[in-house]
């Protein structure tokens, strides 16, 4: 298999070696990050431990960039002699394919949209790949990000969408997750109850429509009685403009990734 260069081992990037590690023990792999306290772990997950990036690159011949967007355009200047003859993928935010390429001089890029929760494996990566990539890159590419937890394949133009919907939304969740559980507060909970039946009443819903492959207003149908609890909060949320406002949280984060590309 291909050996597999991390560059940067903060969230993402230990994600991954992670990811790596459980799914595909078989793979070499090593990481480089100028902090060198944060790949202290990488030996334990049986990767190879760079202390020059120029050595890393070298080695490695599938090559993720996992820098904050400020930092790439200096890392970059160390991958362009080897980009030619390496898969390069981003998780920088904003970053377009078209800035990829022009810096490394080269069409075997790729850039992925990936959330906290890969850090657990749970995330479903948003992937977008120029028209030009060979299909064994692209092939390469979407098996790295299912390490993570899957991986979607989007048009570019969508990436912003799927920062709004995933990158950002993960936070929406959990805003409201914690409202479900102060809620149960409010009514003589203590926090703590109230938040594990909020996160497995998420989790839940989410496995019902995984499951039943039917739309969540099929389900919400399912689980409202005639004059019952259910569709009196229902009632409640429909007048406040609950969906409507977490459409426009999505909207809103979006557009704001939307100002980040180039």
């Amino acid at each position: 298999m291909n050996r597999l260069g991390i560059i940067g081992f903060g969230q993402m990037g230990s994600a991954l070696g992670r990811g790596v590690h459980a799914q595909h023990p078989e793979r070499p792999w090593g990481a480089f990050d100028k902090l060198q306290d944060n790949v202290s772990a990488v030996e334990s997950l049986n990767g190879q431990r760079f202390s020059r990036l120029e050595e890393l690159c070298e080695w490695a011949q599938i090559l993720v960039l996992a820098v904050k967007p400020q930092d790439m355009a200096e890392v970059v200047q160390y991958l362009k002699p080897f980009a030619q003859n390496r898969l390069v993928i981003s998780v920088a935010a904003g970053i377009s394919l078209n800035r990829l390429k022009s810096w490394l001089g080269s069409n075997r890029v790729a850039r992925w949209m990936p959330n906290l929760a890969a850090s657990i494996g749970e995330c479903l990566v948003g992937v977008a790949h120029p028209p030009e990539l060979n299909a064994h890159d692209s092939e390469e590419s979407l098996n790295l990000a299912r390490t993570l937890g899957g991986a979607l394949l989007v048009p570019e133009k969508l990436m912003s969408a799927v920062t709004g919907v995933s990158g950002s939304g993960l936070a929406f969740v959990l805003s409201f997750l914690n409202g479900m559980a102060l809620g149960g507060v409010q009514q003589g909970m203590p926090y703590q109850q109230a938040l594990a039946l909020a996160m497995q009443t998420c989790i839940g819903a989410a496995k019902l429509i995984q499951t039943n492959k039917k739309h969540p207003e099929e389900m919400i149908a399912q689980v409202c009685s005639p004059a019952g609890t259910t569709i009196e909060g229902i009632r409640y949320l429909k007048n406040a403009g609950f969906e409507g406002t977490v459409m426009e949280a999505v909207i809103q984060a979006s557009e704001r990734a939307s100002e980040f590309e180039s």
